[in-house]
């Protein structure tokens, strides 16, 4: 790489050999440097590893989670003591409890008494 001295600097840069006696100008077109490769290396190669990381992350949020419901009956004699039933809910997990407790519930059906407790496990 060679190496370019003052004079040659901001003649490239300005066309005025005397440029860097002025510092204001020397250092905006430092910085005009800099924001230019920037904004080169941004457009082809940071926004689309920013848009990639994006995808990335918002898919990684959504997982799949098991719903457990532990079921008590009663009111009505031969009913079993108690089951569960487990299922999979896919989605991120404050909705995936959200969902999962939503079922929880208590039911009366022809004199059954159902309780129904769910959680995320």
């Amino acid at each position: 790489m060679k190496r370019v001295g003052k004079d040659e600097f901001c003649t490239k840069m300005h066309g005025n050999p005397r440029a860097e006696s002025d510092s204001k100008v020397a250092a905006s077109s430092i910085w005009s440097l800099i924001v230019n490769c920037f904004q080169i290396k941004f457009r082809n190669v940071l926004l689309p590893a920013l848009f990639f990381a994006g995808i990335i992350a918002m898919s990684s949020c959504t997982k799949n989670y098991t719903c457990h419901c532990d079921i008590k009956y009663s009111g009505t004699p031969g009913l079993p003591d108690s089951t569960s039933k487990e299922y999979s809910i896919t989605d991120t997990k404050s909705q995936a409890k959200t969902k999962c407790q939503n079922e929880s519930g208590t039911y009366d059906n022809n004199g059954i008494h159902t309780v129904e407790n769910c959680y995320l496990y």
